[in-house]
């Protein structure tokens, strides 16, 4: 059975309950499925984290897309609003504040090879 992975983020290093998570599930299926995982990468400091998975899942393939990050600078109102949200959860990951049309675009034909028989998406916002 293939599985493609729709992540929010990198799920290494594992130092937070969200990427603990995706790690565990992801780290016991991988051994008797052929999964497939993309996730958006925005900041330079995150590229080490990718190698790293790959070097510790050496027979899960790696797809990050590499994004544009959320513009927070600025008095208009959408970055206004952006730091709102930033400001409410720290966390807020930036496809939640700008949509990343060309990881979405990626999804799109990826699922259209046929290739999958499972697609399992972290959040409903980013599809």
């Amino acid at each position: 059975m293939r599985i493609l992975v729709v992540g929010a983020f990198c799920p290494y290093p594992i130092d937070s309950g969200g990427r603990r998570r995706l790690f565990a599930i992801f780290d016991g299926l991988r051994d008797f499925f052929e999964i497939t995982m993309i996730f958006p990468v925005f900041e330079d400091s995150e590229i080490e984290n990718v190698s790293a998975l790959q070097k510790v899942w050496p027979n899960v393939l790696i797809v990050p897309f590499y994004g544009i990050k959320a513009p927070y600078e600025g008095n208009s109102m959408a970055a206004k609003i952006m730091r709102f949200f930033h400001v409410l959860n720290p966390h807020t990951p930036p496809w939640f504040l700008k949509k990343q049309y060309g990881m979405a675009a990626l999804i799109k034909a990826m699922i259209e090879t046929g290739e999958y028989d499972l697609i399992h998406v972290e959040f409903t916002q980013m599809l």
